[in-house]
């Protein structure tokens, strides 16, 4: 038997081996993680009201106006592990101002000064002098990967 008639259909074989092997195609990326975004205070006073939230990622409404942030987020002050939640933010810039609400009034309750009277803070637990805090101050990079933010209020 010729060396020829002995690898033809070994060549044949490999052939049809080749042509029926489906093509390897690159994997699925993985599906982008949950960007989870809690926040939780340090402590609050009283069991009552709810605890909001707003996150911004422009200095434009920062910290209160609610039509110009990004996202919203409220619990109550009464579960046992009062916290906000934001789900997908964009990575970049974002600055999160949180309320007390203890009287559910839907605004920071102040007293005849202008000095609120319900517990209030904010994200890198910025400081204002006079006022609230710069949307610089504030704000830390989100890189959208999911974190917590303990974020320290003033009653």
């Amino acid at each position: 038997m010729h060396l020829r008639q002995v690898l033809a259909p070994i060549s044949a074989a490999c052939a049809v081996l080749v042509t029926a092997t489906p093509a390897r195609t690159a994997s699925p990326p993985p599906a982008a993680a949950d960007s989870l975004v809690e926040v939780i205070p340090d402590r609050i006073e009283g069991s009552r009201g709810l605890l909001r939230c707003l996150a911004f990622a422009a200095p434009s409404g920062f910290p209160s106006r609610i039509g110009r942030a990004l996202a919203r987020s409220e619990a109550s002050v009464a579960s046992s592990r009062p916290r906000c939640t934001f789900r997908d933010l964009p990575p970049g810039p974002i600055a999160i101002s949180v309320v007390h609400d203890a009287d559910v009034s839907g605004d920071i309750t102040t007293n005849a000064l202008g000095i609120p009277v319900e517990g209030y803070g904010f994200s890198r637990d910025a400081r204002g002098t006079f006022g609230p805090p710069d949307f610089e101050d504030a704000a830390f990079t989100h890189d959208g990967r999911a974190r917590t933010l303990k974020v320290r209020l003033s009653y």
